[in-house]
């Protein structure tokens, strides 16, 4: 028996086999611990076969060509209180040569090559920076280079907003003057992927689709027909139908789920945001109110919208990410699967813990409470219109002295800015997750590269500035 092996396992996870041989022989194929997923492909097709301590025994005759695929995804666990990454056999953990901070990210020196290079580039698995398209619609030349940027400052995803701002097969009515077609949403996403970034799409079909709801041909969607008298009066003549949708009309989810669905199959990576976020006024429609006389609670009907939103996440082969603010009004936390991902924003100045959203009602160490729970996490912090730098500095370390699994950088809506005024910070946060920034000269360096002037640079971040997002309850005990 003769048999030649071509094996690309670090890159492809795979081995190929060449067999030659008399007759009917047996291979004995080793499968490692640390494997996911081992398969044996003969002739391009999947086999079965017998496991007998720890080798899979597959039966081949000559000029078989034996495939052996074991995937090598990097999976994060905990390893005496410290998050450790493993990726097949290699394993990247925390050890006292790393020095007594272990809450800073690891540098991984310019030299490092190789599998182990490309494991430990981030402790932290995702260091992302959102771009809003749902609010208002940017040119592909822009597009383009804010991707290129964030390259740059060292992100590795990129958050899409998109709200109600695609048109698809079951939004054809959307004005094309404010919105991208599906064809244009694929070449931004493929400009993300191609460069090795994750692209994830986030949505909000819950509250926040006023956009949608001003089109008389999803008026039916809608709670209100005219939010200022039914409601709190909180909408302006373009959107007075209101922001929320009415979950009790068996169309609405109908509706969103093909929306959902189409929009993500021009993405190809695992996530998925879902938004759920400030649904501060639902249930207030006849059929909701209904739900509410039988029994039904506000609590409930909110969770069974996250679990309807995780269960078509799941049916996508995605993993679904949420806004957490809405816990301090229905505390459903405890009940929520654990492999959903908490994002937990808080754009003010943090101390001990965060501040409760808006009027600070409810004051919780939320990180640690998803510690306890076994959720992972991702600390989202204010992209400031005058890249003022407390909320990242005090978020951030807040949040490592926990375990997420990311940081976000969030940026909304700039049609009363620009976002030259945010770039200092963005990219000073890119290279601060990276664990590139130790001191208050290399802030200096990084902003004095965006604006060009080193005493402006100075100025900026030793004089900082609120801005409306901020002042209020929010930087209040």
């Amino acid at each position: 028996v003769k048999i030649s092996v071509k094996a690309n396992l670090y890159k492809k996870g795979e081995a190929k086999i060449t067999v030659k041989a008399a007759g009917e022989t047996t291979l004995c194929l080793r499968i490692p611990k640390w494997a996911r997923d081992f398969a044996v492909f003969v002739n391009g097709d999947k086999v079965v076969f017998d496991s007998v301590k720890g080798y899979a025994l597959v039966k081949v005759r000559d000029c078989d060509k034996v495939t052996v695929s074991m995937p090598m995804k990097v999976e994060r666990k905990i390893l005496n209180g410290k998050a450790e990454y493993e990726r097949g056999p290699i394993v990247l953990a925390r050890d006292e040569r790393f020095g007594e901070d272990l809450g800073l990210p690891v540098v991984v020196p310019k030299k490092a090559g190789g599998a182990v290079a490309k494991l430990v580039k981030n402790i932290m698995e995702i260091i992302a920076v959102q771009l809003d398209l749902g609010r208002q619609k940017e040119r592909f030349d822009f597009i383009k280079s804010f991707v290129d940027n964030a390259e740059k400052w060292g992100y590795n995803t990129i958050i899409l907003y998109i709200e109600c701002s695609i048109r698809t097969k079951v939004t054809p009515f959307f004005d094309e003057d404010d919105t991208y077609s599906l064809e244009e949403l694929k070449v931004i996403a493929d400009y993300i992927e191609n460069k090795g970034l994750n692209a994830i799409p986030a949505f909000e079909n819950f509250y926040h689709i006023e956009k949608l709801l001003q089109y008389k041909e999803a008026a039916s969607l809608s709670e209100f027909k005219d939010e200022r008298i039914e409601g709190r009066g909180w909408s302006s003549e373009r959107f007075k139908r209101g922001a929320v949708g009415c979950t009790s009309n068996p169309e609405f989810n109908k509706f969103f789920d093909a929306y959902v669905t189409e929009i993500c199959s021009v993405f190809h990576g695992k996530y998925v945001h879902m938004g759920l976020d400030e649904v501060f006024e639902f249930a207030e429609c006849p059929r909701c109110k209904a739900r509410l006389k039988a029994g039904e609670t506000k609590k409930g009907i909110f969770f069974s919208q996250v679990m309807h939103d995780y269960e078509l996440a799941k049916s996508m082969g995605k993993t679904m990410l949420m806004w957490d603010d809405f816990f301090e009004y229905y505390d459903i936390v405890d009940a929520l699967p654990r492999d959903i991902i908490l994002c937990h924003w808080n754009y003010g100045f943090i101390g001990s813990e965060t501040k409760g959203h808006w009027t600070n009602r409810v004051r919780k160490d939320w990180l640690s409470v998803y510690d306890r729970l076994g959720f992972e996490y991702i600390f989202c912090a204010y992209g400031s219109n005058a890249s003022s730098t407390y909320n990242v500095d005090t978020l951030t370390d807040y949040a490592l002295k926990h375990k997420p699994m990311g940081a976000i950088l969030t940026i909304w809506e700039r049609a009363a800015s620009f976002y030259n005024g945010i770039y200092p910070l963005a990219a000073l946060c890119g290279k601060f997750w990276n664990g590139q920034i130790k001191n208050f000269d290399d802030k200096v360096k990084v902003y004095e590269e965006i604006i060009g002037d080193r005493e402006i640079a100075k100025l900026l971040l030793e004089n900082q500035v609120l801005t409306s997002c901020l002042i209020g309850t929010n930087i209040g005990v």
